[in-house]
């Protein structure tokens, strides 16, 4: 059963933590470079404990070999391989009556067999593209599948001629068993040695278990469905269509074959001691990855998210400080995500001064509906920071433009007492005055202030239009 990600339920997990004992996906774990062997390699980390995270193999992330069979039937109609399939079929038919165009075929064939296997054992569900380095790469790795069937051959032979049939056949049919395992050893190890060492392919059936037997079957009925599809086939078929048939039935199921081998070898590539391209993998299975490694921010945040998620306020702040140095521009995500951690960690006095730059920052850019709201939270209901600065006059502004007359005339009063002497104060002043007078019904006291503020401002440029209104208003 695969393990999903402690803090994305959705996503199966990658990494896991052996100390906290928490799973993480690609988004959630930390991943740093690190020196190793005098090269720069990838490394990934609990994000809690800041210890190397363990792999959780390819086995937890894909879906198993079988609940896609289905999908291995339509693998070779994807246009590379079945553009493959009826070319060499046509010209094996077409040279049907040559030995050495029907040994070609058979090379070329598993040549291209092999290449299927290994895609598929390095996470790719596509068919490999054709080209030329494609059958002149690695062609010693078909023979020496071939070497390991002449082997088995003669060892067979013996075992018949030393034994009888009794033991022949015993033999063959666990040879025929393990087959399977032979070819993924000699594709993981590329070594016929290994290939047939039992001290090798036969621990690896049985960490596999049962699986290996329902893959077994599957194999003994692909390899069976040319048989029976000839059987079916009409007899007035001309010869050069039969021979085609026969070739592309043939070559069909055996590309499934192969691809179903790469597939298992893929999910079992750590029972078996196959090396996967882990980072293909994960940034394959994970798009959002590829996001996470390419932005630093991202990646700061989720690692900042997996720390929250644990409740260690502190170590998050530790972490986003070390990154920022407090310096945070107009990266809002940012700075928002700092000021949440002062507030849970209950840092008073950072939260004063990161409060006010952060709705300077906010006011600055012109987010009028979230600087409306974080000045609610940080100094609403009786608190004790006290915001300084421009950006509480433009949000008390913005209060009065939206109609929240009472929020707005507290947001002027809080301006004016704690921002003595900022050469704002006579626009806040009259702002307040108007509020008190036009839409809170207190004219006596909005009277009181505009008469002391022209005596205090009496040069001040808006003094003509404090003239004008407290004429208006007698």
């Amino acid at each position: 059963m695969a393990i999903n990600c402690s803090f994305h339920p959705v996503k199966a997990a990658h990494f896991h933590c052996h100390k906290c004992s928490t799973a993480y996906c690609g988004l959630c774990v930390s991943r740093r470079e690190v020196p190793r062997y005098g090269k720069m390699s990838v490394a990934y980390f609990c994000p809690t404990c800041n210890i190397p995270a363990e792999h959780m193999g390819i086995g937890n992330i894909i879906e198993p070999f079988w609940a896609r069979l289905p999908k291995f039937f339509t693998y070779p109609l994807q246009f590379q391989s079945i553009l493959f399939v009826l070319i060499a079929a046509n010209l094996a038919a077409f040279f049907g009556n040559s030995f050495i165009a029907q040994l070609l075929f058979f090379v070329i064939s598993t040549k291209y067999a092999y290449a299927v296997l290994n895609t598929t054992a390095q996470g790719s569900v596509k068919p490999p593209e054709l080209s030329i380095d494609l059958f002149n790469q690695d062609v010693l790795q078909v023979f020496k599948q071939y070497a390991i069937f002449a082997i088995v051959g003669v060892a067979t032979s013996f075992i018949f001629g030393a034994t009888g049939p009794v033991g022949g056949f015993s033999f063959l049919a666990i040879i025929l068993l393990y087959a399977p395992t032979m070819l993924m050893v000699l594709v993981a190890t590329n070594s016929i040695f290994a290939a047939l060492n039992p001290m090798v392919f036969i621990p690896i059936v049985n960490r596999i278990g049962w699986r290996y037997l329902l893959m077994y079957l599957f194999i003994i009925l692909l390899y069976g469905a040319p048989a029976v599809a000839f059987h079916y086939m009409p007899l007035a078929l001309p010869q050069y269509i039969q021979a085609f048939l026969y070739f592309f039935f043939n070559l069909y199921y055996t590309i499934i074959v192969y691809h179903l081998l790469g597939y298992v070898l893929l999910q079992y590539h750590e029972e078996i001691g196959f090396d996967v391209n882990y980072e293909y993998f994960l940034d394959k299975s994970v798009p959002e990855a590829d996001k996470q490694h390419a932005d630093p921010k991202q990646k700061l945040l989720s690692e900042i998210s997996v720390l929250i998620k644990n409740g260690k306020y502190e170590d998050a702040l530790a972490r986003i400080v070390l990154e920022t140095k407090n310096q945070f521009a107009d990266d809002i995500e940012l700075s928002e995500k700092y000021l949440y951690l002062l507030q849970m960690a209950q840092k008073t006095a950072e939260l004063q001064e990161h409060g006010a730059s952060h709705l300077a920052m906010v006011v600055r850019l012109g987010k009028k509906a979230k600087a409306i709201s974080l000045y609610n939270d940080l100094y609403g209901n009786g608190s004790d920071l006290k915001p300084a600065g421009p950006a509480q006059l433009q949000v008390a502004n913005w209060l009065r433009d939206r109609g929240e007359y009472p929020k707005a005339r507290d947001c002027y009063v809080k301006f004016i007492q704690t921002n003595k002497g900022h050469p704002q104060l006579p626009e806040a002043y009259f702002s307040l005055v108007q509020i008190l007078h036009e839409n809170t019904g207190n004219t006596p006291k909005a009277k009181e202030i505009l008469t002391g503020l022209l005596k205090t401002y009496p040069q001040h440029q808006l003094a003509p239009d404090m003239n004008s209104y407290l004429t208006s208003m007698a």
